[in-house]
Parts: structure tokens; C-alpha cells; sequence
């Protein structure tokens, strides 16, 4: 017998994975998205992949991703707040 998702993550990253795997597994299709995880402040990538025995997961941190992201952003902004003077 495996270890259940919820006692393996805790109940934190599990109330993130949750809604992609229950929707992969209803419909049968991949589910692929990103979510915040508040607890600890980070971007995962998740995907959902129904499987023969279930759902395969695979979550991958994007948060450096995500800050590179909004401090290029910041710099743009910047950029054409100083055209604009």
C-alpha cells in the first residue's frame, strides 16, 4: 500500500494539485496548468496525465521563471515611463 498524496505533500500543495487531478481523471484528458502555492511562494507547473492506473503528476517549480518574468516586465515599464519625460 502506497502513501496517499495528501499525507505525502501535506494539505497545502495537496488543495493545489487536487482540481488538476480530479479534472484529469473525470475527463480523461491531460490537464496542464500553473498554480501559485501560497504556502511556500512559489509557481508550479503542473501537469495531470490520466494513466492505466490512474494519474501520472508531474509538478515543476517555475518560480525563478516567473520572477525573470516580471522583472523584465518591470524593466519594459520602466523603459517607457522614462520615453514618455
Amino acid at each position: 500500500p502506497g502513501v496517499q498524496l495528501r499525507e505525502a505533500v501535506g494539505p497545502a500543495l495537496y488543495g493545489v494539485l487536487a482540481a488538476p487531478l480530479e479534472l484529469a481523471a473525470e475527463s480523461g484528458e491531460l490537464v496542464s496548468l500553473e498554480s501559485h502555492d501560497t504556502s511556500a511562494d512559489r509557481w508550479l507547473a503542473v501537469r495531470a496525465n490520466p494513466a492505466l492506473e490512474g494519474v501520472a503528476l508531474h509538478v515543476h517549480d517555475v518560480s525563478a521563471q516567473r520572477r525573470a518574468e516580471a522583472a523584465l516586465r518591470a524593466g519594459e515599464e520602466r523603459m517607457v515611463q522614462g520615453q514618455k519625460m
